[in-house]
């Protein structure tokens, strides 16, 4: 419990970190994105992954770390897979190969080569995908590693079954159990299941030997699956095992495995999956004539469909992307014409140069003329916020003052009367007195040469950013701040926290005061 409680505190910091990379594209803003893309990965929350993924590639870039760039192009086509975008999948593998065969990293260019057959498969490019499959089966042999051996051969039944090649299929799948079977890995047991038991399905009936068989075995793990405690692994037993007694024509069980599925799908981003189980509850609830039911599911599939456009789309944009790389065409092109884009990218350097020097000289300009007129301005709006906080107290005052008056008519006891007429008394000598000298002790501030050497490097500080600075470089402590300000302290500890951030301040070592203290002189 106290590793999930950490993980938690430290989700928003990482989340706070992200939001300043625009203030320097650090290694230690990658890492951080990085490290919050596994999280998210981890519980399947793939669309903020692949956000802080896209956050940490341009820095690894920039910086030439290839070996994490290649492992985060890597895991960016896993999880565009999962949101059914082939194209953005088929370009990130192909760049992290890249990288993996630059670097000679054999076990991570087999990854690849799996990837790669696999998205080939879903995009029906069967010849492309038992290419990079033979590749991947070359070096898990050469590799003696069994779980990559295990892997090719529930890809080649996979493949074999896509082409109803009988034969091959059951060969394929009886040497993948007995593989997964001598391996003891009971994970890798349930997932071979699961993925060998409805190809068996394209090429046999539900009640012969083979599928029979993996249907009893998948049956019997489901204690396995329980004790594993995974989304994605819980919801596939249970469309699994929906597909086999719908194919069984036990509807009603079906129904109750299908629902078990969308349950556990729900709770992450599984959009194609939840789409092929809406889709075949809308069949069964359809067949036994319960029409709301059948409705709302067909609702529920059109709605994934929606959010992730079409599948053919994406397909077709996957098959452009691979005719570019496999024919070279943008390279091809690029030899032609490099001396007439030299020539124009030249010219559009030039006049953006000059463009942007003229942004800057005006936008400087405008920030001199808006500093000038905030230094100005912000003396009179902390005047105007003092005396509405001082009129409401004063009308507080008065209310009390009231109240205590009319209450010491109730009383016969002359002394008391005297002691509510002394109360009173104080109360409006205290009203009355000096009500600006906290605003006085800070006011001057505004007008200094610090405030000004201070938005000349941070213009875009808000009004209260900025009037925080000037109280946090007068080293008052947030109790006191949060006094004048009429704040609570833990109110002043949030508006410090952003102002950390704004800042650019990364080094906790360092104070904002600190900081701050440079533009004193």
């Amino acid at each position: 419990m106290t590793s999930i409680r950490n993980t938690l505190i430290l989700i928003p910091a990482l989340v706070c970190s992200l939001g300043s990379s625009c203030l320097g594209q650090t290694i230690e803003e990658a890492l951080k994105a990085d490290s919050l893309s596994r999280y998210y990965s981890d519980n399947y929350q793939f669309s903020k992954s692949i956000e802080c993924l896209e956050t940490a590639v341009p820095i690894y870039e920039e910086h030439s770390c290839l070996a994490r760039l290649a492992d985060a192009r890597y895991r960016l086509g896993d999880m565009y897979c999962m949101k059914g975008q082939y194209h953005l999948t088929l370009s990130n593998t192909v760049e992290a190969l890249k990288i993996y065969e630059q670097e000679k990293d054999t076990l991570n260019i087999l990854k690849c080569y799996n990837s790669l057959a696999q998205i080939y498969y879903i995009c029906e490019e069967l010849e492309s995908s038992a290419r990079y499959l033979e590749l991947f089966g070359e070096g898990a042999v050469m590799l003696s590693d069994t779980s990559l051996i295990i892997k090719m051969l529930n890809n080649n039944a996979v493949l074999a079954g896509a082409k109803a090649d009988t034969v091959m299929t059951d060969r394929y799948i009886r040497e993948c159990l007995n593989l997964t079977r001598a391996s003891g890995d009971e994970e890798v047991y349930v997932t071979v299941l699961m993925n060998l038991l409805p190809i068996t399905l394209y090429v046999h009936n539900i009640s012969d030997p083979l599928p029979a068989s993996l249907y009893g075995s998948l049956e019997d793990s489901e204690g396995i699956v329980e004790k594993l405690d995974d989304i994605n692994i819980s919801g596939r037993y249970f469309s699994t095992m929906g597909l086999c007694h719908f194919m069984m024509g036990d509807s009603l069980k079906a129904l109750e495995e299908y629902n078990k599925a969308v349950e556990y799908f729900s709770k992450g981003e599984f959009e194609l999956y939840l789409y092929d189980c809406y889709m075949h509850l809308h069949y069964l609830y359809a067949a036994l004539g319960d029409l709301s039911n059948a409705y709302s599911s067909l609702l529920n599939a059109n709605r994934i469909n929606s959010s992730m456009e079409q599948k053919n789309m994406y397909i077709s944009l996957f098959k452009y992307e691979n005719e570019l790389m496999l024919s070279h065409q943008l390279e091809l092109l690029a030899q032609k014409k490099n001396r007439q884009k030299i020539m124009m990218l030249s010219a559009i350097l030039i006049l953006l140069v000059l463009t942007i020097l003229a942004i800057i000289y005006f936008y400087r300009r405008a920030i001199r003329m808006q500093a000038k007129e905030a230094s100005l301005n912000n003396r009179n709006d902390i005047i105007k916020l003092k005396e509405l906080q001082q009129s409401r107290m004063d009308s507080m005052t008065k209310e009390i003052i009231s109240r205590l008056t009319r209450m010491s008519y109730d009383f016969n006891d002359e002394a008391l009367r005297k002691e509510i007429a002394s109360v009173c008394s104080d109360l409006r000598e205290a009203g009355s007195t000096e009500n600006w000298k906290e605003i006085d002790q800070f006011v001057p501030e505004f007008n200094s040469a610090f405030f000004v050497r201070l938005l000349k490097d941070f213009p875009d500080l808000s009004l209260n950013e900025r009037r925080l600075c000037v109280l946090l470089n007068m080293n008052l402590t947030t109790k006191q701040i949060a006094e004048i300000t009429k704040q609570t302290p833990h109110s002043i500890d949030i508006a410090r926290s952003r102002l950390r951030n704004k800042l650019g301040i990364t080094d906790r070592s360092v104070s904002i005061q600190t900081f701050l203290s440079k533009y004193n002189h």
